[in-house]
């Protein structure tokens, strides 16, 4: 009986830590338009990809190891297509609404549009566990967003 209980016992925390190390696609239901293709790069490609990096960094250059050594995942959306795009928009902005996430800049030139949004990390208002950029014209649409420990400060070269 002893015996019985150790192997459930493992067997439910091997299921628990494989699913808390499977990280969530945040837009799937998007990426099933019509018309838009999707990019999912998990946590282990992020981790292969940080070590192949390795120290490229100049006086001119960010360190892009550090700037996704903490990323858990970055998922990219795009289209070409203005009925997926008349689709897209919509949803994204119920999805956005939904996430409560901060605007935290806009650019608009003509009828293009660039916007960023961010979720503050808990516990400390200086990093962000996601943020969103997309951006928007009458027959295009961007969207790439990247979650982790996201510090700021680390996505530019100053």
């Amino acid at each position: 009986m002893k015996r019985f209980f150790a192997t459930l016992a493992a067997a439910v925390l091997l299921m628990a830590s494989a699913t808390s190390c499977h990280a969530q696609k945040e837009f799937s239901d998007l990426a099933k338009i019509d018309g838009v293709t999707s990019i999912y790069i998990g946590k282990a490609m992020l981790k292969m990809a940080g070590g192949m990096v390795g120290d490229y960094t100049n006086s001119d250059d960010m360190d892009l190891s550090q700037a996704i050594k903490d990323l858990t995942s970055v998922e990219v959306l795009t289209t070409e297509h203005q009925s997926a795009v008349k689709k897209l928009a919509p949803m994204l902005d119920a999805k956005l609404k939904s996430m409560n996430a901060e605007q935290l800049m806009e650019v608009n030139e003509g009828k293009e549009q660039v916007v960023i949004y961010a979720q503050p990390y808990p516990g400390d208002s200086t990093l962000c566990s996601s943020l969103l950029i997309v951006t928007r014209e009458p027959k295009e649409m961007n969207i790439v967003m990247l979650k982790g420990k996201i510090d700021p400060a680390k996505l530019s070269n100053e």
